[in-house]
């Protein structure tokens, strides 16, 4: 939980760069990955993209990854 709240708060800092800005959390990842090795640096990963999936705004525009599904398809 620790390192997808670490990825979280690098996503939402943007190094303004030309011609695209780039946000930390490909920095955080090599960290995580560094310093805990692969297998707990790719459960973080997938942690982090479920809880992007579930609805929380942890990806760097805030967007949910899953949009929602309709009430009614008629």
């Amino acid at each position: 939980m620790l390192g997808t709240l670490l990825i979280t708060v690098c996503a939402k800092i943007n190094v303004p760069v030309w011609p695209v800005p780039v946000a930390l959390q490909g920095f955080a990842i090599a960290a995580l990955t560094a310093a805990f090795g692969m297998r707990i640096g790719v459960a973080t990963v997938g942690l982090y993209l479920l809880e992007g999936a579930a609805g929380l705004p942890v990806f760097a525009t805030g967007a949910v990854w899953l949009a929602p599904l309709p009430a009614s398809c008629s």
